[in-house]
């Protein structure tokens, strides 16, 4: 056995006989109280997520969806790193990142929805057609993606 994995043993064994005592009563509560505190918190955030997973077949806009996917996988890191045993500013700072996240995915989402235009489906000819039109900077070596961006944040 490794002394780190031995120390690891007796720090836990240490921690258990503690809160089976009399001091450990009050932690063991306050512990338990933090752990319900915290879940319906915890609960909400992987509900929104789950709700936003949802919506993202309405996107159409690939780079958008992928935003999207990206914002998830960090809301879902983020969340993971909630510890009720450690609740503290490590935690309430890591339930207001996700639900920034959270907000700034909805976000996304909507202005998604709002698009109505057809760029996915037009060439690169009628992309750069419309550009031209809108008087918007393209360059020759942009790609289908890179026009429609350019287009979209002109539009905004």
């Amino acid at each position: 056995m490794k002394l780190s994995t031995f120390l690891l043993l007796v720090g836990a064994t240490a921690f258990g006989v503690h809160l089976n005592s009399e001091e450990g009563a009050d932690t063991k509560k306050k512990l338990k109280e933090q752990i319900d505190n915290i879940t319906p918190v915890v609960n909400e955030l992987f509900n929104k997520l789950e709700e936003i997973v949802m919506n993202m077949d309405s996107i159409k806009s690939d780079e958008i969806k992928e935003n999207v996917q990206k914002g998830v996988n960090e809301v879902k890191e983020t969340i993971a790193k909630v510890d009720a045993k450690k609740v503290g500013d490590v935690t309430e700072e890591a339930i207001k990142v996700a639900s920034k996240k959270i907000r700034e995915i909805r976000t996304q989402i909507e202005t998604a929805e709002h698009f109505t235009d057809n760029y996915e489906t037009m060439t690169i000819a009628q992309l750069k057609r419309k550009a031209k039109k809108m008087k918007v900077e393209i360059k020759s070596s942009d790609r289908k993606k890179d026009i429609i961006s350019k287009l979209r944040a002109a539009v905004k």
